[in-house]
């Protein structure tokens, strides 16, 4: 008897629809919900490139070549640009200044909160932008 209502349960595709509907929707929502996340990253790593432009340009042309100086530069053109506000964190803010190449370089690093893909358990992002500039002329 027991064997014939276990036989009679596995042979019965009444409700299939609803169930593998409700085990894949978890997924599907994860899955929007990275692309939501994603969105937000590029649109932020977007605004760091531009803020990182603004600084490489501002401290190559301030003709300034003191360290301290171009720091307070880069993070002032940082700061104008929103690019510490538009990251949960900061991990590094590095400018380089290289005489013998004519260069000048911005690096900024640093870390996105993620809204829905903490759910699935990555809670931040990683996100970066990098520029630099040729200095030309006689500025050196």
């Amino acid at each position: 008897m027991q064997t014939s209502a276990i036989s009679s349960f596995l042979r019965n595709t009444a409700g299939n629809t609803a169930i593998i509907f409700s085990l894949s929707a978890i997924p599907i929502m994860l899955g929007a919900g990275a692309a939501v996340d994603m969105v937000r990253a590029d649109k932020t790593r977007t605004l760091l490139q531009a803020a990182a432009d603004a600084a490489s340009i501002a401290g190559a042309t301030s003709g300034k070549t003191k360290e301290k100086d171009l720091n307070k530069i880069v993070k002032d053109y940082l700061e104008a640009n929103g690019a510490q506000d538009a990251l949960s964190s900061v991990k590094k803010i590095k400018q380089n200044l290289d005489k013998s190449k004519r260069t000048f370089e911005v690096k900024i690093d640093g870390k996105l909160q993620t809204r829905i893909m903490f759910l699935a358990g990555i809670t931040e992002l990683d996100i970066g932008a990098k520029a630099e500039v040729n200095i030309g002329g006689n500025g050196l």
